[in-house]
């Protein structure tokens, strides 16, 4: 089963399965009917509560599945037609999240994931981050580069970053022990760099071969960070 091996070993198999048109859930093989793949894999701390996210299924394995088990079992717990891209939960897996990429929408659960409720935003959604309690809770608008956030369990969000700073905003990442959310902008190359504290944003121009950033992350202090792009890098951001 999924959660009695090692988390890089279950993203290994995790990715070997979306390439394959699969999803492992537990232990066997869900098929899908689709040029598509699943999306992604999120799990509690303990590892009891696992969930993935599905992006481009159209046929009856769509969706939101949710473990409560260790991953022994899932339930299709959201069946409707909407792509989700990413699922996101606090640590303790009570709270989860999941965005719609080309659309404006952001499904919320407060019961472990056993049922949804859908929030409208934006036009289309990209990115997601929360916080490890799960209460705060950020998104990205892609054509606008628009961030927003809730600080009550996504259920309501406003916008901190606007539209005037870049567009085709994706790839968050929060860096909750420095009050600092990064994002990238896929058509510009820029990293953009928030203060939570101040909502002050300062843009850099990390010194890469292409303007498609494709990830960025960082390391819990902010002295270490990391940034992908579609093509070779010229050096050292």
């Amino acid at each position: 089963m999924l959660s009695s091996l090692g988390l890089s070993t279950v993203l290994t198999k995790y990715e070997t399965n979306k390439r394959n048109k699969n999803i492992l859930l537990g232990q066997s093989s869900i098929s899908q009917n689709t040029t598509y793949g699943s999306s992604n894999f999120n799990m509690s701390e303990n590892r009891k509560y696992q969930a993935i996210s599905i992006y481009g299924v159209k046929g009856i394995y769509q969706g939101l599945w949710t473990s409560s088990n260790f991953g022994s079992s899932w339930s299709n717990t959201y069946t409707g037609s909407d792509n989700f891209t990413e699922v996101k939960m606090s640590l303790s897996g009570q709270y989860m999240y999941s965005n719609c990429q080309n659309v404006g929408r952001i499904y919320r659960s407060s019961n472990y994931g056993q049922s949804w409720t859908m929030i409208s935003i934006g036009t289309n959604i990209s990115r997601i981050e929360c916080s490890k309690d799960g209460k705060t809770v950020y998104a990205v608008n892609f054509p606008n580069g628009e961030v927003y956030r809730s600080t009550n369990y996504g259920q309501t969000y406003s916008t901190i970053i606007n539209s005037t700073i870049t567009t085709n905003g994706e790839y968050l990442y929060l860096n909750e022990k420095l009050n600092l959310l990064f994002y990238t902008s896929t058509n510009t190359g820029n990293l953009i760099k928030c203060d939570l504290l101040t909502l002050n944003v300062t843009i850099s121009k990390p010194n890469l071969n292409s303007s498609i950033c494709t990830g960025f992350c960082c390391s819990e202090d902010g002295i270490y960070m990391y940034i992908t792009s579609r093509g070779i890098s010229n050096g050292p951001i």
